[in-house]
Parts: C-alpha cells; structure tokens; sequence
C-alpha cells in the first residue's frame, strides 16, 4: 500500500513538472474568413490576373495577421499552384484592420510550414474593412542570403476580393 502512494505522488509530481511550463503561449488563431477576389501580379511589364481566395487568421497577438492565399500561381510561369502564408502586422482602426509589413519571408503552407526563401515580400499596405479585403506587396526573387537576384525580379502584386458568405 505504501508503494502504491508514492507512486501515485511520483506521478502526481511528474505531472504537475508538465503542467509548470514556462514557455510563453504559442497566439491561437481565431476568426479565420475566406475572400475571394483578383490577383495582379505585374510580371515582365504585363500584368496577369487570376481568381484567388485568400483566408485571413487574426491572432490573439494583436497586431498580428496571417494571409493564406489558397492554391495560388502568381504567374503562368509557375510550374503548380501553391498554398501561400504571408504573416503582416495589423492595427486596428475604427472599422477597419490595417495591413503593413516589410522584410517578410512567406511560408509553403501544409502539413508543416516550411519558409519559402527564394522570395521576400515587401511594402505591404492594405486593409480589411466591411467585408472587403484589399492588399498591396512586393513580391522580390531573393538569393540565399537576401539580396535581390536581378533588376527586374521586384514584382508588384495586389488583391481585391470581398469576404465570402
């Protein structure tokens, strides 16, 4: 009997180790809306269109926002469409959220985030407002260590779309 007790306070005590973590809380994402809208990315002088949907995760960080632009190819160039994380920071104003962010590397989305370093997003300036999204970036080809691969490889890309109901 006495065997089983202090092995019940061993576990109770191993137990309360776990319980004790004094990591700081992962943001958990909430209030994920879907808009769908038109893409433009300026590439090679001309600019191509495409239909996309974006989900959009506020974070109980909060100045945090997380665009996911859902099976997406920027380009016709691109070989497959990808799913896309670009995190921005957010400010809420009156009715309206606003979007910036520089310096940014965008993540393949999936199973595990991976970051996708051959580009690095700059100039984000957009908004949520109502049931619209709007967003403005830079798309920038970047080698490994961060530079711009050649003039030319800065490719302006923005979104338009309405929330979907």
């Amino acid at each position: 009997m006495k065997i089983l007790k202090k092995l019940i306070l061993v576990a109770v005590a191993a137990f309360s180790l776990f319980a004790c973590n004094n990591e700081a809380p992962k943001p958990i994402v909430i209030n994920p809306d879907t808009y769908s809208g038109k893409l433009t990315v300026t590439y090679n002088g001309a600019d191509q269109v495409s239909d996309v949907d974006i989900q959009v995760f506020n974070t109980k960080k909060s100045d945090s926002t997380v665009l996911l632009f859902k099976q997406v190819k920027f380009v016709d160039a691109m070989p497959v469409k990808l799913d896309i994380k670009i995190p921005v920071t957010s400010i809420i104003q009156n009715d309206s959220t606003k979007l910036s962010g520089t310096g940014i590397t965008p993540y393949l989305a999936g199973a595990v985030d991976s970051p996708f370093p051959s580009f690095r997003i700059d100039n984000v300036n957009g908004f949520i407002s109502n049931d619209s999204l709007n967003v403005a970036m830079d798309m920038i080809a970047v080698n490994a260590i961060g530079q711009t691969v050649a003039e030319g490889t800065i490719f302006p890309t923005r979104f338009e779309g309405a929330k979907k109901k």
